[in-house]
């Protein structure tokens, strides 16, 4: 839990010039826990959310955030069942297996989910030998899991790290670490005996989101968004040497390769790009003078589509969606379908708003009335458009959640 104390200064670099920017009240704190029905969705916990920026360090972060309002349980399901994300897995796998010839070594993966990154790397290269660690895996659900794989339903610790790893990996867990410092010492410290073990890091990109004003993506869930030059300056201080960092994904995250060496760095001694810092901050204080524009102009446009007889569906009910819903749709009147092709949330509802959470196969009886979808992440058009096509027999129109054609 954070100390309302301690939010004076920055948790990261201890200085006072922080910025209160993005504000969201009576936000769900977990977008991706299953509810089974309306009643207990609606019934979901909330927080708020109140991000501030440090004006030192680039350093962004909610200063409501209560870590007790979480639970990454089995109730928790964040994947995305697409060919899209699976290649995408496969690319990550790829470059990390080469740059790091990983050939028969250990990959550890901090946070694996339900593991399917580890399930992908280990397909591709079956030599390889994977541990995945998360608190919300679930092995009664795993049929037929790689036999050179092992899945730990546990947060991290040090101890489980008994042998030298070829590789750690840590893809989109940082962003939900209330203390960031702490856990990547917490690694860092396991990874003491073993100097040299490369580290991937992927976290979203702040300054992506705010230049892409898709305010959908600040959520209760991610108490800390990272630029390039923060996300540096809080490994420096962790003991860790940053090496490279990269955009993926459609620029939308960070790849982060670091080395873990032995450091006596402190927060004020770490190195900062000052002017790119001070770029990030002010390009968030313009964009939050924006933002209430721009998601009333996003609903206003959904309603006009409405008004004029057209079905809306909104096709990505994960974080994106289900934030979507909450801003735009918070009393169930604009919104006909919300679609995921996670079969494990169809069927569900989406927390606070009670929004269903169905199939696309629902979309197939809309025959008589125009539909338009909004697809809430780009890189999955193509896709989303063959399916409609080919499986579903429908030719919708596509926006992004924006409103703007696809």
């Amino acid at each position: 839990k954070r100390n309302p104390v301690a939010l004076m200064t920055c948790l990261v670099c201890g200085n006072s010039p922080r910025l209160p920017t993005v504000r969201r009240e009576r936000i769900a704190t977990m977008q991706n826990r299953i509810y089974h029905t309306r009643v207990e969705a609606r019934q979901a916990s909330i927080g708020n959310l109140q991000l501030n920026i440090c004006a030192q360090c680039g350093f962004a972060y909610n200063a409501t955030f209560d870590e007790t309002l979480l639970n990454y349980d089995s109730r928790y399901d964040n994947s995305v069942p697409s060919v899209v994300m699976t290649d995408y897995y496969k690319n990550i796998a790829a470059y990390l297996h080469g740059k790091y010839r990983v050939g028969n070594g250990l990959v550890v993966d901090i946070g694996c989910g339900k593991g399917m990154f580890l399930k992908v790397a280990a397909h591709l290269f079956p030599a390889m030998r994977g541990l995945g660690v998360d608190p919300s895996y679930e092995s009664d659900h795993d049929e037929n899991p790689p036999s050179n794989l092992k899945f730990v339903n546990s947060v991290f610790s040090a101890n489980q790290i008994t042998e030298r790893p070829a590789l750690v990996v840590c893809r989109h867990v940082l962003e939900h670490i209330h203390q960031p410092i702490d856990f990547l010492k917490s690694i860092q410290s396991a990874l003491a005996l073993f100097p040299g073990v490369p580290f991937f890091l992927e976290v979203p990109d702040l300054l992506w989101i705010i230049k892409n004003r898709t305010f959908w993506d600040f959520c209760y869930e991610h108490c800390n968004y990272f630029t390039s030059e923060s996300i540096s300056h809080v490994l420096s201080v962790s003991g860790f040497t940053p090496q490279l960092i990269q955009n993926a994904f459609g620029g939308q995250y960070l790849w982060v390769e670091v080395i873990n060496t032995p450091s006596t760095l402190q927060p004020n001694q770490a190195s900062l790009a000052t002017a790119a810092i001070a770029t990030t901050v002010t390009t968030l204080s313009e964009y939050v003078q924006t933002e209430a524009n721009q998601i009333a102009s996003t609903r206003q446009i959904l309603l006009q589509f409405k008004q004029s007889g057209r079905a809306l569906a909104v096709w990505g009910m994960s974080t994106k969606g289900i934030l979507l819903a909450l801003l735009v749709d918070p009393d169930r009147t604009l919104l006909d379908f919300c679609i995921d092709m996670n079969v494990h949330k169809q069927g569900c509802f989406t927390p606070v708003t009670g929004h269903e959470i169905q199939s696309p196969e629902t979309l197939s009886v809309v025959t008589s009335t125009p539909l338009v979808i909004v697809v809430m992440n780009p890189n999955y058009l193509e896709e989303i458009r063959m399916y409609c096509r080919q499986i579903l027999n429908i030719e919708p129109q596509f926006i992004d959640a924006l409103g703007q054609p696809l």
